[in-house]
């Protein structure tokens, strides 16, 4: 209890010399298991269900001030039994687990405006395009400098970034941003929320040379809240600044209506997304000239297009998904969901075992079932289970086409425990 106190008083002294009115501190810890028997991609119908454990730990510092903030977020990610470092008399640990979530200060000379610079959290809108992607263990994070201007009516951020190799060697990967930079404005009133985003991206054309693929990508979101429904939709544009990677015209739209059915109990909601592709089918010219997948970089995939993750990587023909949702509160804390899915390709696919034959769009149909009770105010418990009535045209944009399968069905159990304490003081 004496080192308790003591070690309370020198923080107290350390705030009150730096400046700083509060500092926190906090973890979380998220084990879950999972039992796939097709999750992601169909599975070998000789093949068996393989259940393994998943686990996010972090511990979060943050110090927070009249003009500054500061947050550290160190991360180890982990499959159980994973480990690199072992012997026959003991298991040491992974080498390779410990990474930097986030780490970023924070100045804000006025109420109005704000600057943050380092690896930190971006999720935007509908996160389409720029997201969390919380299921991902690690998640995204992004290094950059976050301007913010505006106050509870318009606000304006401006985010830039600039990434290399090495402090040598300047040439990334195609799959890595060079540069990942944008501008939103977003406006709020009584009933409705409306923000416009521009994105500019560069990506190396190959990891070999310092050409650069420069794409602007530019959206629009709606929200609408009434006593009757709820109502979002979103619009996006995509095209390329310059002449490597040949010419893109793509897009992308959603629109997703939910009404309460039973005063804070029952919430259902019907949606379409539509993600532009490349069409097979398609001969003519002008056509051919250009690319029109729609490339979502870092946005949301899981909690869009199904539990099961059948599309995180999109297919070149692109996705419509038909989707109906419903909510039912079973009682203050706890919370059942189904989630149904139908998917189609957006754009014309080619058979390939039968030159010139297309294939029909359908894709299949989902249903993900969901529990969620917050069991106390620090730990919450997540369950859940999908299953996929797949198709033959699935099978072929998978790969696994002409091979027996298993019934494509997935669960997992999740629980977070994030507790967090709070030490603060008065500056005079």
């Amino acid at each position: 209890m004496i080192r308790i106190k003591l070690l309370y008083s020198l923080l107290l002294l350390l705030l009150s010399y730096t400046g700083y009115s509060q500092f926190q501190i906090g973890a979380e810890l998220r084990p879950k298991v999972l039992a796939d028997n097709g999750y992601s991609v169909p599975k070998p119908a000789d093949s068996k269900p393989y259940v393994y454990v998943a686990q996010r730990t972090r511990l979060n510092t943050l110090f927070k001030g009249e003009y500054i903030q500061t947050y550290v977020s160190v991360q180890d990610i982990r499959i159980w039994g994973d480990d690199d470092n072992f012997r026959a008399s003991g298991i040491s640990g992974n080498t390779t687990s410990i990474c930097l979530h986030q780490g970023w200060f924070m100045l804000k000379p006025a109420e109005w405006l704000s600057l943050k610079i380092g690896r930190q959290l971006l999720s935007y809108d509908d996160q389409r395009i720029i997201s969390a992607r919380n299921w991902n263990d690690y998640q995204v994070t992004y290094d950059a400098i976050l301007l913010k201007a505006g106050n509870s009516k318009n606000t304006i951020d401006v985010g830039i970034s600039k990434n290399a190799e090495s402090s040598k060697y300047s040439i990334l990967p195609p799959q890595k941003f060079t540069m990942f930079d944008f501008v939103r404005y977003e406006t709020t009133g009584e009933q409705l929320k409306w923000s416009a985003i521009a994105l500019v991206t560069g990506n190396s054309v190959s990891d070999t040379v310092d050409d650069i693929r420069y794409r602007s990508t530019y959206g629009t979101n709606l929200n609408y809240s009434s006593d009757l429904f709820d109502a979002r939709g979103s619009l996006y544009f995509q095209h390329n600044l310059n002449e490597h990677g040949g010419k893109l015209r793509a897009f992308s739209g959603s629109v997703y209506i939910n009404r309460e059915f039973i005063p804070a109990k029952l919430v259902i909601g019907a949606g379409l997304d539509f993600v532009s592709g490349q069409d097979e089918t398609r001969t003519d010219v002008d056509y051919l000239a250009a690319d029109h997948a729609f490339d979502l970089f870092y946005g949301n995939r899981h909690g869009w297009y199904g539990y099961m993750d059948y599309f995180s990587t999109m297919p070149r023909q692109g996705l419509q998904d038909y989707m109906f949702k419903a909510e039912y509160r079973i009682t203050e804390n706890m919370s059942a969901l189904a989630d149904y899915h139908y998917f189609r390709l957006a754009a014309g696919i080619l058979d390939p075992e039968n030159a010139g034959v297309a294939l029909p769009r359908e894709l299949g149909h989902e249903l993900d079932l969901t529990l969620r009770w917050k069991l106390t105010k620090e730990a919450s418990l997540q369950a859940g289970y999908s299953f996929f009535l797949i198709t033959p045209t699935l099978e072929t944009v998978k790969g696994v086409a002409g091979n027996p399968l298993r019934f494509p069905q997935f669960a997992y159990l999740m629980i977070t425990v994030k507790p967090e304490f709070t030490f603060s003081t008065t500056n005079n």
